[in-house]
């Protein structure tokens, strides 16, 4: 009778337990995924769209990270952590464009555009009268 009440007693955890494994799920959360945002833009010049310009993050954890401009004069950057930095956008040389740089602060998917100024039309140094 011993073993019948083995058998009864053990039929009836199963049933409680609902057949499965009653020791719980080891506890692994899953660690949180760092945010990533996407920075993108379009150079200017003076007739249009700049294609072949350089768009280059100067600074911060993302520092030395170059796009050139497509036939639209657009660039991207993509799976940018959250951070400030500085964005310089360069034309060719020969073009005669000054080099323009922007701040950032990317908390969120940003869109810049920058106009670059030629050198040619600008006007430095000192005057004499």
């Amino acid at each position: 009778m011993t073993r019948f009440a083995a058998l009864v007693v053990l039929l009836v955890s199963l049933t409680a337990c609902g057949g499965k494994d009653a020791s719980p799920a080891p506890s692994n959360p899953a660690s949180p995924a760092a945010s990533a945002f996407s920075l993108i833009g379009t150079v200017i010049g003076l007739d249009g769209p700049e294609i072949g310009a350089t768009v280059t993050i100067m600074d911060g954890i993302h520092a030395g990270q170059t796009r050139t401009t497509n036939s639209a004069g657009n660039f991207g950057f993509m799976e940018l952590t959250p951070s400030s930095f500085t964005l310089q956008a360069a034309a060719i040389p020969s073009y005669g464009y000054l080099p323009q740089n922007q701040s950032v602060f990317l908390t969120a998917n940003q869109a810049v555009t920058f106009h670059l100024v030629n050198r040619l039309n600008t006007l430095s140094g000192v005057v004499l009268k």
